[in-house]
């Protein structure tokens, strides 16, 4: 009888032991996975119609759409379609202050509407230039308004229709004043011209198309 007793005592005790187990990974994981998710849960979308390009692709599958479905974190989208780099300014003043911090990523993407909508005649390595000092500017502004947050900046894709080819050296001179620009700044660029290559990639010409946003939306949550 007495074995019987005791057998019932470490039966007792192997199961409260397995329960206090359990709790205790559980209590562990989710402060593990809590720790994880807070420590880049927010993503603010800036700039123009490559990262808001819900009017060229079917429902659902923008890069703001597939951004929500793939993350469980805070997507903030502000870009917005024609945006030039006067336009950002104004995006900036809607991010919400309590996104100045390290959980938060700001992925910037501007330059390109200024560029096209240039004569192209006037494109020499001086007005470029020009545009990339307004452009700096901009991301010092961004920096100085949420210094806590982490930025990327994106560069411009060559567009694959043949009309603007003849865009590819601006292109180029910014791309390079861009990957120049963040290496003496220490900031991030994510360069989706090697990216976006393909005709699919495209629609209306030079906007993202559901290949385009797929890629996109990859390449962010890579550095996200």
């Amino acid at each position: 009888m007495k074995y019987f007793y005791l057998y019932i005592f470490l039966l007792v005790l192997f199961i409260f032991s397995v329960s206090y187990f359990n709790t205790y990974m559980y209590t562990l994981n989710e402060g593990f996975n809590e720790g994880f998710n807070d420590r880049k849960q927010n993503i603010v979308l800036l700039g123009d119609s490559i990262l808001k390009n819900n009017n060229y692709v079917s429902d659902g599958k923008s890069v703001e759409n597939l951004l929500e479905e793939r993350t469980h974190g805070k997507i903030l989208c502000l870009a917005k379609d024609d945006s030039k780099m006067s336009d950002i300014y104004n995006q900036v003043s809607q991010i919400p202050h309590e996104f100045n911090s390290r959980s938060t990523t700001i992925f910037l993407s501007v330059g390109g509407n200024d560029l096209l909508l240039a004569n192209l005649e006037e494109l020499n390595s001086s007005t470029i230039n020009t545009f990339f000092n307004k452009y700096t500017e901009l991301v010092n502004f961004v920096r100085a308004q949420f210094p806590d947050t982490n930025l990327v900046l994106l560069d411009i894709y060559h567009p694959n229709d043949k009309k603007y080819e003849k865009y590819r050296t601006t292109i180029h001179q910014w791309n390079n004043q861009i990957y120049d620009f963040g290496k003496q700044n220490n900031i991030s660029i994510l360069k989706i011209s090697n990216v976006l290559t393909q005709p699919e990639d495209f629609s209306s010409e030079i906007e993202p198309s559901s290949s385009g946003s797929q890629k996109i939306v990859d390449t962010l949550l890579e550095n996200y």
